[in-house]
């Protein structure tokens, strides 16, 4: 009995890893236009930006079921650009943007007094964050449409001196 388990489990994920490959060859050799790609990135790297962590896969799936057009690939790459790592000093800066814009509060001396705080913090890391990830995003899109085109006007050059 443990073997014929062993053996049908093994076989099931055989089964979803060369469909899960099959699928990503596929995007993969998707034409797509630069403009595709940077958008793509772009989105990926907003998303990445936010405060939510757990959540951006979520996310990233969601816009791609929204916006067929982006390239899926550059979607989670943005994401992955913009790793936790890299999003501590963004967060911090981002706090202090958000403090420009919602003043702090001083929570009163209640039992709830923290929950205030807390929701002030919380809000004023998520206007910074919309801020410098919109910004970061646009900036992102130009730099990534750059390489793109640069990188296919490469290749067809290189197409066309190999006929």
């Amino acid at each position: 009995m443990y073997h014929w388990t062993k053996r049908k489990i093994k076989s099931k994920y055989e089964k979803v890893k060369k469909d899960v490959s099959n699928y990503l060859e596929q995007v993969i050799k998707e034409e797509k236009t630069p403009h595709d790609i940077a958008l793509g990135f772009a989105v990926g790297a907003f998303i990445g930006i936010l405060p939510t962590p757990g959540v951006s896969v979520a996310l990233a799936i969601l816009a791609i079921f929204i916006w067929k057009r982006l390239n899926k690939v550059a979607i989670f790459a943005g994401i992955a650009v913009f790793n936790p790592f890299v999003n501590i000093p963004i967060i911090y800066y981002a706090h202090l943007l958000g403090g420009l814009l919602i003043p702090p509060v001083f929570p009163p001396d209640t039992p709830y007094g923290y929950v205030v705080h807390l929701l002030n913090t919380s809000a004023r890391i998520l206007a910074g964050s919309i801020i410098t990830a919109t910004l970061l995003s646009i900036a992102s899109y130009f730099i990534v449409k750059r390489i793109t085109s640069n990188y296919f006007a490469m290749k067809k050059t290189k197409k066309l001196i190999s006929l």
